[in-house]
């Protein structure tokens, strides 16, 4: 990875974080903070394929698309939005039960899980772990 690339990612990460923590500290979690949250972390990102070819990405929306790894298939992308609104359901009814790291390794796990994008489904939970 190239020097400028890693300064982008490491400017959006941060300026995602403020968003959450100064903008939206307070705020439950819902499905459209998690898409805003995503779309600041990944503004102007691209996605490069095998030659080398790099192809915007468009941060707009979760993926409108099935994503395998292996043998594993996440959620279906017909259900990524109604997974995600569950989840961030579950999360707001768990905030202040269960200890903070507890729940923060949880919303990582069923994050990811989902994996609601296309790209930056990593960087998007280790933000909310963070």
């Amino acid at each position: 990875m190239d020097t400028i690339s890693t300064r982008r990612q490491l400017y959006q990460f941060t300026k995602a974080a403020v968003h959450l923590l100064k903008n939206n500290l307070t705020t439950p979690l819902s499905l459209q903070l998690v898409l805003e949250t995503y779309r600041i972390m990944m503004e102007n990102s691209y996605m490069e394929d095998k030659k080398g070819n790099q192809t915007i990405l468009h941060v707009t929306d979760t993926r409108d698309s099935d994503v395998f790894a292996r043998y594993y298939c996440f959620a279906p992308a017909t259900s990524v939005k109604r997974c995600v609104t569950a989840l961030c359901g579950e999360y707001n009814r768990c905030t202040g039960i269960m200890h903070p790291v507890s729940l923060a390794t949880y919303l990582f796990y069923e994050l990811i899980t989902i994996h609601p994008f296309l790209n930056g489904n990593g960087r998007l939970c280790r933000l909310f772990l963070t």
